[in-house]
């Protein structure tokens, strides 16, 4: 690679050069982000987490600059270590083609009868659109950051588990709320004023509730105009862990919401029975035991993470309700969201997913620990279900 008369790198070289880092780089980097979307999908200390992230952001940049630098000396491609590199990048770079796919092509299960988005933005000078002080209030300022607008979702599904007579059930699903300052009391009271307004049947919250455990006093003017007819339920999730838990379950519980994490409890609604459970592993706690609803109609599991559906299936579950992965909070061009905390990578970021029978719904969320968000709005979701095949009605 070295010029030997002049020990000067030619041009075509350079060239050479450049090239061959800038293909290593993207391969690369989605190997990086892979590692780290694990590491953060289990229950690692915060010590660990946050070692990981500033890891991850050196080593994005640092291995091409080092492989240009090592070809500028006169390094062979052809070395077993750079071989290796290529090869792990080869790799990341096949994964990340696939993504890119399933984000540009993705599959709508026939289930999903119905989808109507409206798009929610409030006026400048409404309080809902003003920046907090709290910690991230100059990243909310960043342009294009769609942190200060909503996605209201409607879906509706048609189950053929369900029995013809079941007739229809409505749930609103919303999560990850993340109170830390930046993102203002107000917003979140237009947010959730906007949720009670679906008037379902049932409301459920899929945990991370705070990230400032002073902000717990917002609860009452926010999660306290929720209200519905069989009930609200909360599980928490890995921001709350390392908060007095006991204290934030007690603060929903007061404003009429029931704490799902670890049980499971049958609803009853006229002739029909739901069996709803919930679960904040593996951050906290365990899987819910009673699990023998033989007569419910249909088995709904909670979980902060998508991560738990294989467990949802091994039980016999109908429907899982998720969170955590924020949808990623920003969706890139084409490739779509590169960072999102769970086992299974960006697989499950946000959407619905049919998944051996199993239908999830994982949530985008309302904010994050950094209050950015580009090409990936918050969102609340009305979930209508109804069975396939219905009674007819009688003559």
């Amino acid at each position: 690679m070295v010029d030997g008369s002049s020990g000067n790198v030619s041009e075509m070289d350079v060239w050479q050069i450049v090239l061959l880092s800038a293909l290593l780089a993207p391969g690369w980097a989605k190997l990086l982000a892979m590692g780290l979307n694990w590491v953060h999908g289990c229950p690692w200390p915060p010590i660990i987490l946050w070692s990981t992230r500033k890891l991850n952001d050196v080593l994005v940049f640092l291995l091409p600059i080092l492989h240009a630098a090592w070809l500028w000396n006169g390094g062979e491609i052809t070395s077993p270590l750079w071989l290796l590199v290529a090869t792990l990048s080869a790799i990341g770079s096949i994964v990340l083609i696939r993504d890119a796919w399933r984000y540009q092509f993705p599959v709508v299960p026939d289930w999903e009868v119905d989808k109507q988005v409206e798009i929610r933005t409030w006026p400048d000078g409404h309080p809902a659109r003003q920046v907090g002080r709290g910690h991230g209030s100059k990243l909310a300022r960043f342009p294009f950051n769609e942190q200060y607008s909503l996605s209201i979702v409607r879906r509706e599904w048609v189950l053929d588990e369900l029995p013809p007579d079941f007739g229809e059930l409505t749930i609103t699903h919303f999560s990850d709320a993340h109170f830390r300052g930046a993102v203002t009391r107000a917003w979140y009271e237009e947010v959730l004023q906007e949720a009670a307004d679906f008037r379902s049947d049932l409301v459920v919250f899929t945990g991370d509730l705070l990230d400032d455990e002073h902000l717990l006093e917002w609860v009452p003017a926010t999660f306290g105009r929720l209200h519905a007819r069989l009930g609200c339920y909360f599980l928490l999730g890995n921001h709350d862990r390392p908060f007095d838990v006991a204290v934030i379950r007690q603060s929903l519980e007061r404003l009429g919401w029931q704490d799902a994490a670890g049980r499971g409890v049958i609803l009853h609604d006229g002739p029909r029975q739901i069996f709803l459970a919930g679960t904040e592993v593996p951050w906290m706690g365990e899987h819910p035991s009673q699990l023998s609803a033989t007569k419910a109609s249909l088995r709904v599991l909670l979980s902060h993470t998508p991560d738990n559906v294989e467990w949802s299936i091994e039980h016999g579950f109908d429907v899982v309700l998720a969170g955590h992965t924020h949808g990623g909070q920003i969706r890139l061009p084409i490739l779509g969201p590169v960072y999102s905390p769970s086992r299974y990578g960006v697989r499950y970021s946000a959407g619905i997913f049919d998944v051996s029978g199993v239908k999830m719904h994982v949530s985008f969320g309302l904010s994050g620990r950094e209050p950015l968000r580009i090409n990936c709005r918050p969102e609340i979701t009305q979930i209508v279900l109804r069975p396939r095949q219905t009674v007819p009605p009688s003559a």
